[in-house]
């Protein structure tokens, strides 16, 4: 007999001895049950067989399981993929889940699962099955990265994980699968020569504020649109990080920063800083003033668009690239930003571990892997410190070989 691929407990019953190389003959299927162990200790073995088709051996299967309390699976032959992933996005939102979480996955579900697994079966779905549908994905659409491919498996797994808990399958076919490396594109951030050059020609717009605190202070698009003057004190110089506001769909929905470890951070204001939202402070309540009755923002927000409007994080970003392309600058997402901030710090010698408090990344590990390939001189600067330092104790030449 051979065990069946992805089927726990059931085998193909041979009706010769199996070559070498695996079974030629076969006359059907068999159930094997491990029901626990008796009073003496003694495993209890189920078997049942034959059964002429897999289908049968696995609803077998099934009712046995569910006859001795091994197993209370809810199994629905007619169930589809589809209709399963209809019922759980819905329910996500009651998880915890984030709202931009939320939107993405049914996005990623909407675009890729249901029109590659949908139609399957959610009991009968296979690690095959979806190994292929990536591949057609890829076939389709052949610039998609790697990176998008892992996300439309993370939405999956998410799926089949709920499926399994709520015993409408017995195991996550998406769990245990090789995936190409997700490309890790290293951003190229601008200089700060470049930056000023970027930011000298739009000190009238009304986004410069944002996009200064921006460059400066890493903050995050959804967390410079949701500041409230609540959260700054310009008197001892730092902001609070306490919310941030995201775009789903058309709607701006406000909740907690994107990580744990970002919520409720302080940033630290250099005095230009201070300076430039002092200004702005005063800029705004007079545009307040001017617009009486028909001001918008209800919640005091630091940055706001016309008549005190909520700036869409979407629009922060469209109004930033279209002043790239109108200046003479390298070309950078605003994201990117975040980066040059990065780097200038590494480059005026903030410690590694200050830059990740202040940009809010769970760990110093992470703040290295995204950035630490950011400063170009920052090695060369590093190897002539220590060679220095070895010059001052040993002397000039002592340890170099003539």
């Amino acid at each position: 007999m051979r065990k069946v691929a992805n089927n726990p407990g059931i085998y193909r019953k041979c009706t010769k001895t199996c070559p070498e190389k695996g079974c030629k003959v076969h006359s059907g299927y068999v159930v094997y049950i491990d029901m626990g162990a008796n009073a003496d200790g003694k495993r209890i073995q189920y078997t049942k067989a034959p059964f002429k088709t897999l289908q049968d051996a696995k609803d077998h299967r099934v009712e046995v399981l569910l006859k001795h309390g091994m197993g209370a699976f809810v199994y629905d032959r007619k169930r589809t993929v589809a209709e399963y992933l209809d019922e759980w996005l819905p329910t996500l939102a009651a998880t915890g889940r984030r709202p931009a979480t939320v939107a993405n996955y049914t996005t990623l579900a909407k675009t890729y699962l249901r029109p590659y697994l949908g139609h399957l079966k959610l009991t009968e779905l296979e690690a095959g099955h979806v190994r292929k549908a990536y591949a057609d994905i890829r076939a389709a659409k052949p610039k998609l990265s790697p990176t998008t491919i892992k996300r439309v498996n993370a939405v999956l797994c998410a799926a089949l994980t709920q499926a399994m808990e709520d015993k409408l399958v017995e195991r996550n076919v998406a769990q245990k699968l090789r995936l190409a490396s997700a490309d890790n594109p290293k951003i190229i951030p601008w200089t700060p020569a470049e930056f000023a050059a970027f930011m000298d020609p739009i000190k009238a717009k009304r986004l410069y504020p944002l996009l200064y605190v921006a460059g400066i202070h890493g903050l995050r698009r959804g967390e410079l649109c949701g500041l409230r003057w609540s959260d700054v004190n310009l008197e001892d110089g730092y902001l609070k990080v306490n919310q941030q506001a995201v775009q789903v769909g058309r709607e701006i929905v406000v909740g907690p920063p994107k990580t744990d470890a970002g919520a409720g951070r302080i940033v630290d204001l250099d005095a230009d800083t201070v300076t430039l939202l002092k200004r702005h402070r005063i800029a705004q309540r007079a545009d307040r003033m001017a617009h009486g009755s028909a001001w918008q923002d209800s919640d005091n927000r630091v940055f706001t668009a016309e008549a005190g409007a909520p700036w869409q994080p979407e629009r922060v970003s469209k109004t930033f690239s279209r002043y790239v392309r109108a200046s003479n600058v390298p070309t950078l997402h605003f994201h990117g930003l975040r980066h040059f901030s990065a780097s200038i710090q590494l480059e005026a010698g903030v410690p590694l571990e200050v830059i990740s408090k202040r940009h809010g990344h769970s760990s110093v590990a992470i703040t290295a892997d995204v950035y630490g390939h950011l400063s170009r001189n920052l090695g060369a600067e590093s190897a002539e410190k220590t060679a220095a330092l070895l010059r001052k104790v040993a002397g000039e030449s002592s340890l170099v070989l003539s």
